[in-house]
C-alpha cells in the first residue's frame, strides 16, 4: 500500500512539470512553484528567481537533482520550459509523462522533435548529451502552414 501511495505522489509531482506553466505570469508561476515547494520538503525544492528566468531544482535521490527552468517572453508570459537532470531515469519519466498528455496531443517529427495539436502550438525538443539528459517545451508561434510542413515531413 505505502509502494502505491509513493507512486501516486511521484506521478502527481510530474505532472506538475509538464507544460502546465507555458503562457503563465513569471508572478503566477513563481507563487505556485513556492506553494509546490512548500508542500514537497522531502524533495530539498530550491526556487531560484532571476529577471528572466525561475529555476526549480528538487531531488529525487542523494545523488539526482532536477532542475526545472522556466524562461518568460518581453511580456512575461512563460514560453519554454526547460528539464535538465543526470538521471536517465527521472528524465524518461517526466518525458513520457509530458509526451502522455492526450489534450496536447504530441506527434513525433524527428529524432529528437515533437510537436503538439495545432491549436497548442508546442514543440519538445530533446537537448541532452549522454551525461545530463535535457528537454525543452518550447511555445510556438507557427502557421497553419509551418504546421503542416513540419507534419508531412514526418510521414
Amino acid at each position: 500500500m505505502n509502494r502505491l501511495l509513493l507512486l501516486c505522489f511521484i506521478f502527481l509531482s510530474q505532472s506538475a512539470f509538464s507544460q502546465y506553466y507555458i503562457s503563465k505570469t513569471k508572478a503566477e508561476v513563481k507563487k505556485e512553484l513556492n506553494v509546490y515547494a512548500d508542500k514537497h520538503q522531502s524533495l530539498k525544492p530550491t526556487v531560484v528567481v532571476s529577471d528572466t528566468a525561475i529555476i526549480l531544482t528538487i531531488t529525487e535521490s542523494a545523488d539526482q537533482e532536477i532542475n526545472f527552468i522556466y524562461r518568460f517572453d518581453k511580456k512575461g508570459k512563460c514560453n519554454l520550459e526547460q528539464l535538465n537532470t543526470t538521471c536517465e531515469d527521472c528524465y524518461t519519466r517526466y518525458l513520457a509523462t509530458a509526451l502522455a498528455q492526450k489534450d496536447i496531443g504530441f506527434k513525433k517529427i524527428n529524432g529528437n522533435q515533437y510537436v503538439s495539436n495545432f491549436a497548442t502550438k508546442l514543440m519538445i525538443e530533446i537537448t541532452g548529451d549522454k551525461n545530463i539528459f535535457s528537454y525543452l517545451i518550447i511555445q510556438t508561434d507557427w502557421s497553419k502552414e509551418m504546421y503542416e510542413i513540419l507534419l508531412a515531413n514526418n510521414k
